[in-house]
C-alpha cells in the first residue's frame, strides 16, 4: 500500500519539523502542518497556527515533469 494513502493518528506525527498532511474533521479539507517539539503547536507552512489534528500522512511525492524533444 501506498505510504501517503495510510492516515495515522496524530500522536504518531513527526515533531521535527517535517511537513506533512494533516486533517481535523472540524476542517473542510486537509491542510499541510508541520510542529516542532519545542512549541508542540501545530502550524502551516506559511506559519499560521492549526488546531490540532486529529490524522496525519506523509505528503504525496511532487510530480515529474517530462520534457519534450523540441528537435
Amino acid at each position: 500500500m501506498d505510504p501517503c494513502c495510510e492516515w495515522h493518528p496524530i500522536h504518531t506525527a513527526p515533531c521535527d519539523g517535517t511537513a506533512v498532511l494533516v486533517f481535523h474533521p472540524a476542517w473542510d479539507m486537509m491542510k499541510v502542518g508541520i510542529c516542532f517539539d519545542k512549541s508542540c503547536a501545530w502550524q502551516q507552512p506559511c506559519g499560521d497556527q492549526l488546531q490540532t489534528p486529529k490524522y496525519w500522512t506523509v505528503l504525496p511525492s511532487l510530480p515529474i515533469e517530462e520534457q519534450c524533444d523540441a528537435t
